[in-house]
């Protein structure tokens, strides 16, 4: 019997103000908010602005699973050249994960990288998914798969989920510049069609800033 997915967090940055980013999912796991993102009109309600390394939330425990889960946030890039936006991850550990836009690729890495074709575009919202049931990994774009492989190693549980940026000693460039909106984890593989039921459950503005 396949196990129903546990929703674990949902942030959707809603507060209007103050330095914490409520959990809606009543988990209780709420993000505390660095530097100085701003508040701006989002794909529901309002999103966060990251401008610099300086701007992060950090959720202050980790909160994807060691092995199944599933990943769901819309991002919109101020460019799709580097840009570092989720993170469970330790310089160098051979756990590390973190989600990541390069060169217009969709990008994850569980210590091994897995590209999708260049389909991300700048200046645009994108709904971006990631579900891992045991090795196999899937990633969506806007609904639909773009990429699947195998990633066989467990996720870090020493480290605290970070949204933003991931830290790299003596670096500042791996960060985010853009906007995210609607983050959700689940303990579990969401199946395809639940995937696109969360593209399809919010119609997104063209663009925005």
């Amino acid at each position: 019997m396949v196990k129903a997915a546990e929703l674990l967090g949902h942030w959707n940055f809603d507060e209007g103000s103050g330095a914490i980013s409520k959990d809606q999912s009543g988990n209780g796991c709420d993000g505390k908010i660095h530097g100085a993102p701003k508040r701006v009109p989002g794909v529901a309600g309002e999103a966060l602005r990251f401008a610099s390394n300086e701007d992060f939330v950090d959720f202050g425990r980790p909160v994807i699973p060691e092995r199944d889960f599933t990943i769901s946030l819309w991002v919109n890039c101020d460019d799709v050249e580097k840009q570092f936006f989720l993170g469970q991850y330790r310089y160098a550990h051979p756990q590390r994960l973190d989600l990541a836009i390069r060169e217009g690729c969709v990008r994850i890495q569980i210590d091994e990288l897995l590209d999708s074709p260049k389909r991300v575009q700048p200046g645009r919202w994108h709904h971006l998914a990631y579900t891992r049931a045991g090795d196999a990994v899937m990633v969506y774009l806007d609904g639909q798969v773009i990429n699947a492989g195998v990633l066989p190693a467990a996720v870090i549980q020493t480290e605290n989920l970070i949204l933003g940026k991931i830290v790299v000693p003596g670096q500042d460039s791996f960060r985010f510049t853009g906007m995210l909106d609607e983050l959700k984890i689940w303990d579990a593989a969401l199946p395809a069609t639940a995937v696109l039921a969360e593209y399809q459950s919010i119609l997104p503005p063209e663009s925005g800033s």
